[in-house]
C-alpha cells in the first residue's frame, strides 16, 4: 500500500525546486522615480496558521517574486504555527528560498471570548505599526491563498501619493454580506485602529465568521 506524501512535504518540495530555477531579474513593474520612494516603504504581508496553508502559500510567494517591485522590502509571512521561528516544519525554517526572499515572524493568536475556537481575530493585530519595520509606510496584505496575476502595485503606488487615499482600502466580496474581502487589504498601520478594533471584537463580532 502506497501512501500520499503530507501537504507539508508537498509544500517543501515545492518551495525547494522554486530554489532550483533561475532567478528572475526582470520584474513585471518598476516604479518611476516619483514612486520609488513609497515603493521602498509598502509593505508585503501574509498570514499563516495552520500548515495547511502551505501550498496556497507556495504559488503566493512564487507570484510576489515575479511581481514584486525590484526596490521592495522582503515580505513577511507572520504564522502562528509556533511562538519562535525555531518551532516551525523544516518546510519553512529552513527553505533557502523563503530564508533569501522573505522574512518570517511568530504572531499570537487572538481568540475569541465568545468563541474560543474562532481565531480569525488574529488579522487585526496585522494593523499595529510596531509588526513592520519603522520606514513602513502602507502594508498589502495577502491571504496565503492568493496569487498574483498581474503587478498590483502600479496601482497602489499611486494611491499612496493621491490626496484621496483614506487609509484602508479592501477587495469586494461577491456573496453576502457583501462588505469587502479581508483576503486583500491595503491600508496604514496605526495603533489606534489596531487597538479601536480588538477592543470591539467582541462587542461587533464577525459579520461571517
Amino acid at each position: 500500500m502506497s501512501s500520499s506524501s503530507s501537504p507539508s512535504n508537498q509544500a517543501a518540495a515545492e518551495m525547494q525546486s522554486l530554489e532550483m530555477r533561475p532567478r528572475f531579474p526582470i520584474k513585471s513593474y518598476t516604479p518611476p522615480p516619483s514612486l520609488s520612494a513609497a515603493s521602498s516603504t509598502l509593505q508585503v504581508c501574509t498570514l499563516i496558521t495552520t500548515t495547511s496553508f502551505l501550498p496556497g502559500l507556495t504559488a503566493l510567494l512564487y507570484t510576489l517574486t515575479l511581481h514584486l517591485p525590484p526596490n521592495s522590502p522582503p515580505p513577511i509571512i507572520f504564522h502562528t504555527l509556533s511562538p519562535t521561528n525555531e518551532g516551525l516544519p523544516p518546510s519553512l525554517r529552513t527553505n533557502p528560498f523563503l530564508l533569501n526572499n522573505f522574512t518570517l515572524k511568530p504572531l499570537p493568536k487572538i481568540p475569541s471570548t465568545t468563541n474560543p475556537q474562532n481565531w480569525c481575530y488574529t488579522k487585526l493585530s496585522l494593523f499595529s505599526p510596531n509588526l513592520y519595520p519603522p520606514s513602513t509606510s502602507s502594508v498589502l496584505y495577502l491571504d496565503a491563498d492568493c496569487v498574483l496575476l498581474s503587478s498590483p502595485f502600479p496601482y497602489l503606488l499611486s494611491l499612496v501619493v493621491s490626496s484621496s487615499f483614506s487609509g484602508f482600502a479592501a477587495s469586494p466580496d461577491v456573496f453576502p454580506p457583501d462588505r469587502f474581502n479581508a483576503g486583500v487589504m491595503f491600508f496604514v498601520p496605526r495603533e489606534d485602529v489596531e487597538g479601536g478594533l480588538i477592543r470591539f471584537k467582541d462587542v461587533l463580532g464577525s459579520y461571517d465568521g
